[in-house]
């Protein structure tokens, strides 16, 4: 992964830490579609569930956690 790409997908990371160290069950994260795959990637790695919102404006919502945390959001 390129340095620009991590930079992009800070945030990210940030919230990854937080859920693997328990901080928090539940995330939400508004990125582009092009993050998308390498997002994906590292939430089915970790098992996290995950709910995905297109936005009219071409970003994207995704909604990632513990799945009794999302299970509250369907």
């Amino acid at each position: 992964m390129s340095e620009q790409k991590r930079n992009e997908l800070g945030v990210f990371f940030h919230m990854m830490y937080e859920l693997n160290k328990g901080l928090r069950n539940l995330a939400l994260l508004t990125t582009t579609i092009e993050n998308f795959e390498i997002i994906k990637e590292r939430l089915e790695k970790c098992n996290y569930s995950y709910i995905i919102e297109k936005l009219k404006s071409g970003y994207i919502n995704i909604f990632f956690g513990k799945t009794e945390s999302i299970a509250v959001l369907t």
